[in-house]
């Protein structure tokens, strides 16, 4: 184990050597870093009549370094001396170590001056000059002959009293923004959370940033640095080192340097920016040559060649690229970069002048950007379609080839700039100056979504671009541009008669299309879509979010607040609405709040936020309410309505409905058909309707009423009230203390659990209160009630059993044996009883009791009962 050991004590200076002058005494510390087995052997080469020399030496173990008041003296000569010495005063023998040092030029010697016993001169570690130099003339050689000290003799550091520390956590390192150096040694340093800075100085060094926005340097040595999270610079130094900058949510570089040094990407993040810095790496004329296949992982296949014949690894590449992407930074020498992508990658160059050559084949849906605006001092002037870049922004210049169907796409500086394109897809990214873009063929773009653009208008028509950057008006020259990215100004962009892209983003946007099939995109803001054509010429279509207009030309829209057409000007909503009569279509709301009619097809139709009234029409209809508290009618047609957030009103009107109540307290009906509906969450009120529904209370304490039909109706938990209406039900209260109505027609109520109060009503109905205290009247007709066992605990009523014509159906009764039903009804106990003044019996078995009122124990016999 390592271990730092902390001595402190003093300093002065003999001005002239002379030992009469000295400087005031000041504060210093001595820090060994050593082996935990260290120990110490004193010895004197020379004792003269002034001078007593000595040296101090480790006789066991390993010292990795000395530190004298933060500055390492190890392979400093003029620090070799190190004598044990004695002060002594009043009686009093101060042993001290004293290491001096003699300035060649002024001959002035300083002295650092280390307790080696706990008694001070003075009392305090610093003292005086005058108690010092009363002092000085008492110095002698150690007066210690036998152990600690003595001379040959080996000591341990621990034995000495005056050690402040002995510390095995050299490196101090916290959860805070640490300043941390190491030693001559291999150090392993671990940086904690924190924004740390970490030095691993000389030796072969591991250090982990870990947490935070770290700041790594290797030094000298084969060295191993792990950025971790965080932002973090990585600098190798001499040596052969692994540099994993590792995760990041925003951007992490590493820095080159000599040596054959491997840069793995492993554990990469897909939001973060990665950037590698050869830029001093040359050597006279000479550059890097990068040759990289982005979409492969390394073992060779990624390789970076430096001036000085040593070469970077780059592994794991992918994991760079396909995050925010990898940038390399080139020499300002002649450098080649041969870079292949393959499909969904980003590589940045930065070539930095010196005649430098792109050779680029980029897959689909891939980009390499040729970064010129970090070292432009003048207008770039490049030709794609020719190869050549005849000025780079640096007076130099540079061969291309590029291939492939991804995006090449060129950055200039805030020069007058002159680019030219090709027959591949090139995007633009031009800042101040009066700049000229010709993109040639394939479709090209313009992009003017950059740090400084306060506002642009575009005119792809007349090929003109009107600019303001940083508060000064540019105009540029387009031609052959395809598509125009908009800045986050109140922007206006007008396309041409080809087929083009205009994408607004923020601010509150103005942009035309024209006669070409185009896709406009508002962006953030409110934006304007200006068509040159009547609302009443158009066929409008909405799905998924997007509409698309055929009139001068089939246009797609997404993120426009208002469409101008030549007869007026409408909100999205109202464009929506003009959406075919016949034939079923998508349309979405606003965050306003949106009335939206469907129209005779199947129409598909999403409120958004807002208190939205959403009508579907003829047709079977998809209809979302979203946020707000909305109301949704389905109308005719089997149609599909969900309530979403909010107080919702749902009514799937004719046709067999299905309908969710979604969140909040909603009121749905299901009008005719055979409908099926959910409450959802909340307290809901649900009324079936006509027709065989199927309905569900969910959460909350629901009201259902199944009105005509034979229904199927549930009121899940909460305490629910329940009326089947007309028809054959089929009723079940689910959990919480519910009170169900069968009504009109035979039917089947199940209380479920909880105390519930159960009414069949007219018909033959079939009742089962269920586990807990349940009140059960079973109206006109013959009625059956149902207890499948007899719960512990449970006592339930049956207000109206009618002797002679109802049944109870009990199961889980034993008898006794040969006794046959009656021994059944005999086991029930039934005993006559008045409750507030009712006759009435009691029957109990197993705990459970239950009550049947108007009837008397002599009337009740076998045929009553049905036992299972």
């Amino acid at each position: 184990m390592v271990q730092k050991i902390t001595l402190s004590g003093f300093s002065f200076t003999e001005l002239g050597g002379n030992g009469e002058d000295i400087t005031t005494p000041v504060a210093t510390t001595l820090e060994i870093i050593a082996t935990d087995n260290v120990t110490f052997t004193s010895s004197y080469t020379y004792v003269g009549e002034d001078d007593i020399v000595g040296d101090l030496t480790n006789s066991s173990g390993t010292v990795y370094d000395v530190v004298l008041n933060g500055i390492s003296i190890m392979d400093n000569d003029a620090y070799e001396e190190a004598t044990l010495l004695s002060l002594t005063s009043g009686g009093v023998t101060y042993q001290i170590m004293v290491i001096g040092y003699e300035d060649p030029d002024t001959n002035d010697w300083t002295n650092y001056v280390f307790y080696l016993t706990d008694t001070e001169i003075g009392g305090t570690t610093v003292p005086t000059s005058a108690e010092l130099l009363n002092l000085l003339s008492t110095m002698t050689r150690s007066t210690i002959t036998s152990g600690t000290y003595a001379e040959g003799a080996s000591w341990d550091p621990a034995e000495v009293a005056a050690v402040t520390s002995i510390d095995t956590d050299i490196y101090d390192a916290t959860s805070g923004d640490d300043s941390i150096t190491g030693y001559s040694f291999d150090d392993t340093i671990n940086g904690l959370a924190g924004d740390d800075t970490i030095d691993g100085g000389d030796g072969d060094d591991s250090i982990d940033g870990a947490g935070g926005n770290d700041i790594l340097y290797g030094s000298d040595g084969n060295d191993t640095l792990i950025g971790n999270n965080g932002s973090d610079e990585l600098y190798g130094g001499d040596g052969d080192d692994l540099l994993m900058p590792g995760a990041n949510s925003d951007y992490d570089l590493v820095v080159a340097s000599s040596g054959n040094d491997t840069i793995d990407f492993d554990g990469a993040s897909s939001t973060g920016d990665y950037t590698l810095d050869y830029s001093d790496q040359y050597d006279g004329t000479t550059g890097i040559q990068v040759s990289i296949n982005a979409s492969a992982s390394g073992d060779g296949t990624n390789v970076v060649f430096k001036a000085d014949g040593s070469q970077d690894s780059l592994v794991n590449l992918m994991e760079a690229t396909t995050s925010e992407g990898l940038t390399i930074v080139g020499t300002s020498q002649g450098d080649i970069f041969n870079v292949t992508t393959t499909s969904g990658e980003w590589v940045g160059l930065i070539g930095g002048g010196g005649g430098d050559y792109y050779g680029l084949d980029i897959g689909a849906d891939s980009k390499v950007r040729l970064n010129f605006a970090s070292t432009a001092t003048e207008g770039v002037v490049a030709n794609i379609a020719d190869g050549y870049i005849a000025n780079d922004g640096t007076g130099g210049s540079a061969d291309i080839d590029f291939s492939g169907e991804g995006t090449l796409e060129i950055r200039t500086g805030n020069y007058a700039d002159s680019l030219v394109g090709s027959d591949g897809n090139e995007s633009f990214i031009v800042q101040g100056g009066n700049d000229t873009v010709d993109g040639g063929d394939g479709f090209d773009l313009i992009r003017y979504d950059r740090d400084g653009y306060s506002s642009v208008s575009v005119d792809l028509a007349s090929g003109t671009a009107t600019t303001v950057f940083n508060g000064t008006t540019y105009t540029d020259s387009l031609t052959s541009i395809e598509s125009v990215r908009g800045s986050t100004g109140d922007d206006v962009i007008s396309g041409s008669s080809a087929n083009e892209q205009l994408d607004g983003r923020e601010g509150d946007d103005t942009l035309t299309g024209g006669a070409g099939n185009d896709t406009i995109i508002g962006g953030d803001g409110t934006d304007t879509a200006v068509l040159n054509v009547a609302s009443s010429a158009v066929t409008v279509t909405v799905s998924s979010g997007v509409v698309t207009i055929t009139g001068e030309g089939t246009d797609t829209y997404t993120g426009i607040e208002y469409y101008q057409f030549t007869d007026g000007t409408l909100t999205a909503a109202e464009v929506a609405a003009l959406v075919g009569e016949t034939v079923g279509e998508v349309v979405i709301g606003t965050g306003d709040d949106d009335t939206i009619e469907g129209g005779s097809g199947d129409d598909t139709i999403s409120g958004g936020a807002g208190d939205d009234s959403l009508l579907g029409g003829d047709g079977d209809d998809v209809i979302s309410s979203s946020d707000g508290d909305d109301s949704a009618d389905g109308e005719s047609g089997n149609d599909s309505i969900g309530g979403g957030t909010g107080n919702d009103t749902l009514i799937g009107g004719s046709g067999n409905d299905t309908i969710g109540g979604g969140q909040d307290d909603d009121s749905i009906s299901g009008a005719g058909g055979n409908d099926a509906v959910s409450g959802g969450q909340g307290n809901d009120w649900i009324d079936g309707g006509d027709g065989n529904d199927s309905i569900g209370g969910g959460f909350g304490n629901d009201t259902i009423f199944g009105a005509a039909g034979d229904d199927s109706l549930g009121g899940g938990t909460g305490r629910d009230v329940i009326d089947g209406g007309t028809g054959a039900d089929a009723i079940g209260g689910g959990e919480g203390d519910d009170t169900i109505t069968g009504g009109d027609g035979d039917d089947f109520l199940a209380g479920g659990g909880r105390d519930d109060v159960i009414e069949g009503g007219d018909g033959d109905d079939v009742i089962n209160g269920g586990s807990g205290d349940d009140t059960m009247t079973g109206g006109d007709g013959a009625d059956v009630f149902v207890f499948n066992e007899m719960v512990d605990g449970d006592s339930d009523v049956i207000v109206d059993f009618e002797d002679g014509v109802d049944l109870i159906r009990i199961s889980g009764i034993e008898n006794e044996p040969g006794s046959g039903l009656n021994g059944y009804v005999a086991a029930l106990n039934i005993t006559d009883v008045t409750i507030d003044g009712e006759a009435g019996v009691t029957m109990s078995y197993g705990g459970q009791t239950i009550t049947l009122l108007g009837v008397s124990a002599d009337e009740l016999t076998k045929a009553d009962f049905l036992f299972a």
